[in-house]
């Protein structure tokens, strides 16, 4: 099994369920592990290529998904299964976040934890970013 942040490689390539077979296969070429789990774009999914599985585990305190909440993944062996637990007080939390020091503290509040960009939003988004910044031979 193997852990990174984005591919293998590199942690900022960017790589969604909408990105072709044949990009996603570049990226993972050579990989040994049978399984590679990753983050980056906060978007629960799993991808087949034959071997790696690739897991991306979703994100706690930034996921993009149908509603706020921390998207994790739980790991038993060769077993996973993608978790979804509510965040206990959702006005709390933004609230103590647009409070702090954090010079986007009331964007991120409003944008990353009252209102979520959806797994749709999101990837159509970090995949079209994507595709203005890999070669043009991908």
């Amino acid at each position: 099994m193997l852990f990174c942040h984005a591919i293998p490689t590199n942690d900022e390539d960017i790589f969604t369920p909408l990105t072709s077979d044949a990009v996603v296969a570049t990226y993972f070429e050579g990989t040994q592990q049978r399984t590679v789990i990753c983050g980056h774009t906060h978007v629960q999914f799993e991808r087949h290529l034959g071997d790696p599985r690739i897991l991306n585990a979703g994100s706690v305190g930034m996921p993009f998904a149908d509603k706020p909440g921390a998207y994790w993944l739980l790991l038993d062996g060769d077993r996973y299964e993608h978790r979804f637990t509510p965040y206990d007080n959702v006005e709390a939390a933004a609230k103590q976040i647009a409070s702090t020091n954090y010079p986007q503290a009331q964007q991120f509040a409003e944008e990353n934890v009252r209102k979520i960009p959806t797994a749709q939003e999101a990837m159509e988004f970090l995949e079209a970013i994507a595709q203005k910044n890999r070669p043009s031979n991908s």
